[in-house]
Formats: C-alpha cells, structure tokens, sequence
C-alpha cells in the first residue's frame, strides 16, 4: 500500500462455514520497492507478522518461525531471476 508506512495485520476473520480463520498483512509500498532485490524487504515484513499473530496465538510451533524463514533465502536464490521480478 502506497499511503502505508509500517505493517498492518488485520484479522482474525473467522469462518464457521468453512471453518477457517484468516488474517490480512498490508505492507508498505516503498520499502519494499526500494529493495533492489524486493523479496528480501518482503519476507522481513512476512516474518514480523507471522511471528505477531503466532505469538497472540495458543498455538505451539514445532519449530521457530525463525528458522523457517531462515531457509527461504536460499531457496529464493535458486529461483531464475524472472520468478522473482514484481508482477507489475
């Protein structure tokens, strides 16, 4: 979001239909386009909210959020440089 200046989680919408539960993340636009790499500014961004909701949650993780997003650079490193661009 272009206006937005910091992270924004809303939620949780909760479903009894489906019986799911949801949040929304809006991230700020310039500090993500601003990265030359992009992706990196956006799972630090991911990784803030991830922890935030998991955190107001009782729910035990079997492993840290931390350690998950450590191994998505590496991953993201092998990917052609295509699959990385913004889809704008």
């Amino acid at each position: 979001m272009a206006d937005l200046t910091d992270l924004k989680i809303m939620g949780p919408e909760v479903s009894k239909r489906n019986k799911t539960v949801s949040y929304s993340l809006k991230m700020p636009h310039q500090p993500i386009n601003e990265d030359p790499t992009s992706h990196e500014q956006y799972l630090a961004y991911h990784e803030r909210a991830v922890k935030e909701i998991f955190d107001a949650l009782p729910i035990h993780l079997s492993e840290p959020v931390e350690n998950i997003y450590a191994a998505i650079p590496q991953e993201v490193q092998t990917l052609p440089a295509a699959q990385l661009k913004s889809p704008e």
